[in-house]
């Protein structure tokens, strides 16, 4: 059944109005007619079955029938911060680390970014709302303005555990496999991943200063689009509702 996105407020006395490119989507692009049945979310992880009553010029009514609260959202919360990286590779790691059910993702500035600032962030919250709609997510990642690297080592530093991924180098410390992070009491994961030149060593040591696992992603180098979707999928694989 297609599914859209709302807000709580809109749905009044048992009814929600839709509008805008919503509507239209609905009216031209699926041919949706009175009686269809429609899926809408409100953000907050429920999900309300709705049947169309009325269909306006400019917007169209339905009825909602029944809500139920959402199994698809990950018992592991994942925090993805990722090292801006140039042109479109940021919106595949949005869209992908959506799908896989991040919840917070953190544009990051570290030492070796090519992109230090960004316009897209309103783009990427677009991607993410449309990637949550089409994985039958009911509560889209939250995107941040960018943040500094040092301003990544403190996030949910209380309740969550920190993971870096490096692939090696001038660190020289010890880089284990992620298996070898204790699950036990893990319910937050913060996941850092460098731009398309990696992480200095002055990096990976600050985190691990500060209490970050560093972790590799195997024997190849990956792109760093590439490396972004991989850490989500193993976190979620080890930790979370993948395994």
């Amino acid at each position: 059944m297609p599914r859209f996105q709302i807000v709580k407020e809109q749905i009044r006395k048992g009814h929600v109005t839709i509008t805008g490119a919503d509507r239209k989507h609905i009216v031209k692009s699926l041919r949706l007619g009175v009686g269809d049945g429609i899926t809408l979310f409100d953000g907050s992880g429920v999900e309300h079955e709705a049947v169309i009553t009325e269909i306006g010029a400019k917007n169209l009514v339905a009825r909602v029938v029944g809500s139920s609260q959402s199994a698809t959202e990950s018992t592991l919360w994942i925090t993805l911060c990722q090292g801006l990286t140039k042109g479109a590779k940021m919106d595949l790691v949005v869209q992908k680390s959506t799908e896989l059910g991040v919840n917070r993702i953190v544009p990051m500035i570290s030492e070796r970014c090519d992109v230090r600032t960004t316009r897209r962030v309103e783009r990427w919250r677009r991607i993410a709302g449309e990637a949550a709609k089409q994985s039958g997510r009911n509560a889209p990642p939250e995107v941040t303005s960018p943040r500094r690297f040092d301003q990544c080592l403190s996030i949910d530093a209380e309740s969550s555990r920190g993971v870096l991924f490096y692939e090696g180098g001038e660190y020289g410390g010890n880089i284990v496999g992620i298996d070898r992070i204790s699950k036990d009491g893990i319910t937050g994961l913060i996941a850092l991943v460098g731009p398309e030149g990696g992480f200095s060593g002055a990096e990976v040591r600050a985190a691990h200063e500060a209490g970050f696992h560093i972790c590799g992603l195997g024997p190849r180098t990956l792109r760093a689009e590439t490396a972004g979707i991989v850490a989500v999928t193993l976190l979620q694989h080890l930790f979370g509702d993948l395994s």
